[in-house]
């Protein structure tokens, strides 16, 4: 009130209350907490590419791809940077991931990336096997714990 007196206002501090109230949008629902997803160590880890933008020296934009690796119990997580973010620059930072956390995990989730998806064979069965997971299963027969 102190504020809009000086400026002309000469209504009661109830009629500006009513009048805000009407124009204020409804509060939030207070969210629930939920709890969350604790995997054994070993199992799981998620992995996806993401974009990051520099300043080269001569002062132009430049972008990089990057994979980040994270196991999913422990969050510990890996960054390498690729030249590309095709297959084989996926294959070089996964191999890469697995050497920093010292063994791989048994489940790999990632979203629908095209690196992924692109070349991967529909069974019958409805489940899918993606060009990636031919290596894979040698790192498999070499796991040790990665957590």
């Amino acid at each position: 009130m102190s504020r809009i007196v000086p400026l002309g206002y000469t209504g009661k501090e109830s009629i500006l209350r009513t009048y805000v109230r009407s124009i204020r949008p409804p509060a939030k629902a207070k969210q629930i907490a939920i709890r969350r997803y604790e995997t054994p160590p070993d199992k799981q880890s998620q992995f996806d590419w993401g974009i990051f933008s520099y300043i080269d020296v001569r002062g132009t934009k430049r972008h990089v791809p990057g994979l980040y690796v994270t196991l999913g119990r422990s969050r510990r997580g890996y960054l390498e940077f690729a030249l590309s973010a095709d297959i084989y620059g996926l294959i070089t930072c996964l191999i890469n991931a697995f050497f920093y956390f010292g063994g791989v995990t048994d489940v790999f989730l990632t979203d629908h990336m095209k690196t992924v998806a692109i070349g991967a064979t529909r069974k019958t069965d409805g489940s899918s096997t993606h060009r990636w997971q031919i290596w894979l299963f040698y790192w498999e027969s070499q796991s040790n714990s990665a957590e």
